[in-house]
């Protein structure tokens, strides 16, 4: 078959063996890596991602080779696959992304040791308050409480989010679904961080109000000045009146920015990646895998040829797959004639097995059929007009189905025993009534 004079003698293969590989397509000045060192999964098949690396560590060109047959793959499938890939190393060998989630999780997790703090501290010079001025009540300290519990809240989940975008952002095998996984997770972040950054303000909108109040309650001052000064230090050493840092709301805006930009163009970058794949299998590619490919649209011709003139004989359902073989071959043999051997090549990918697979349903039609029925249009087997299916076999006329018989037998049987109740269970007299009058008082 075609796929067999193609892919002859591949096997799976390393990361190592995909180096390999990739060195008979290098250019001058140029190395080969990858980074992160994992498998790129598009479905249930891995692809070792080869960069052909340029001057100033660019990415010229990016080789997807299929870890379970070991060749290099150019369809248009691999565009999510490049994508996939070059996604994966922005984020392993650039530390934008990864040092804003390392600076926004060191930032939560200092406030929220200070906060709980400060949450405790207030709550006993509460009690300390009720106890020596009962009469006292400190109209924003509640606020102040309140706010700081919205704030925790605010950062456990804060937290909870960066820890799941790092493990996205930190794997080394990566799958095409994980793409949008990773862009969705850094939104959630960016909206997670803002809205903790509000309720820092909150925070310090409520400890200036309750500095404001202490500052002004002239009893206080004068009875129990040690316990203003116990509200002043737990809002002042808490740094509760800071509220969002400028810098974090700054680098905030500035990480979206940079992940918006990287994505908008992921896609138009996947697409000029996948071109530069091509191009350079087809600069690259010997006289011997010409004739390969050349050798693989002969075969595939003869092979169409074969199916088409057993059509007849292949169940009707396989109609648009034989329609979708011969469009492939012939957009396989346009690329091969205008000497585009990696084009022509990848379009063997798109109908990989398909060959086999309709010529092991030749000779299904028309069906052997049994017990009566007979072969129809659609390569099935039916009963013919007139005649119904019991059992697996076609009968003709009515026939009644065991249960109906079964059930009929029943009403019956519960008829006559409503009819002869009287005499049945009361023990006594005979059944004298004549057989024509039996059924007098049933009108069916």
């Amino acid at each position: 078959m075609a796929l067999v004079l193609i892919s002859a003698g591949l096997s799976a293969i390393t990361a190592d063996d995909a180096v390999t590989k990739a060195q008979q397509y290098l250019e001058s000045g140029e190395t080969v890596d990858i980074t992160p060192q994992g498998l790129t999964y598009y479905g249930t098949t891995g692809y070792w991602v080869i960069e052909l690396v340029g001057s100033m560590n660019k990415i010229n060109a990016m080789l997807p080779f299929d870890s379970d047959k070991g060749d290099l793959k150019t369809s248009d499938s691999m565009k999510d696959v490049l994508k996939t890939h070059y996604l994966a190393n922005y984020f392993a060998t650039d530390d934008t992304i990864p040092d804003f989630l390392d600076s926004t999780l060191s930032h939560a997790e200092g406030k929220k040791t200070d906060f709980s703090n400060a949450q405790t501290q207030l709550g006993i010079y509460a009690a300390q308050l009720e106890n020596q001025a009962p009469n006292v009540t400190l109209i924003n300290l509640e606020p102040l409480t309140d706010s700081l519990t919205t704030a925790n809240n605010d950062n456990d989940d804060l937290r909870d989010q960066i820890l799941s975008t790092q493990n996205i952002v930190s794997q080394t095998t990566w799958r095409t679904t994980n793409v949008a996984d990773a862009r969705s997770s850094l939104n959630n972040v960016f909206t997670k961080e803002e809205t903790f950054l509000d309720s820092l303000d909150e925070v310090a909108t409520n400890a200036n109000a309750l500095l404001t109040e202490l500052a002004g309650n002239s009893y206080l001052l004068s009875e129990h000045p040690s316990l203003v000064q116990a509200f002043q230090g737990v809002i002042t050493s808490f740094k509760l009146t800071e509220g969002a840092p400028v810098q974090k709301r700054d680098s905030l805006t500035s990480n979206q920015n940079t992940i918006n930009s990287f994505f908008g163009g992921l896609d138009l970058t996947a697409s000029t990646y996948l071109e530069k794949l091509r191009g350079r299998v087809n600069n690259h590619i010997s006289t011997q895998e010409i004739q390969a490919i050349s050798d693989a649209l002969s075969a595939y011709n003869a092979n169409y040829t074969y199916i088409y003139n057993n059509a007849d004989s292949v169940p009707p359902t396989y109609d648009d797959d034989i329609s979708q073989l011969q469009t492939v071959i012939t957009i396989a043999q346009n690329y091969f004639n205008q000497e585009n051997y990696s084009e022509a090549k990848a379009q063997f990918e798109e109908i990989d097995g398909l060959v086999e697979e309709l010529v092991s349903h030749i000779g299904d039609c028309p069906p052997v059929c049994s017990g009566g029925k007979t072969a129809t249009s659609q390569c099935t087997c039916a009963c013919p007009s007139g005649t119904s299916e019991s059992d697996g076999k076609c009968v003709s006329g009515f026939s009644l189905n065991p249960a109906l018989i079964g059930g009929l037998i029943i009403i019956i049987v519960v008829l006559v025993l409503f009819k002869y109740k009287d005499k049945i269970f009361s023990g006594g007299g005979k059944i004298e009534e004549k057989p024509n009058d039996m059924w007098a008082d049933y009108k069916f």
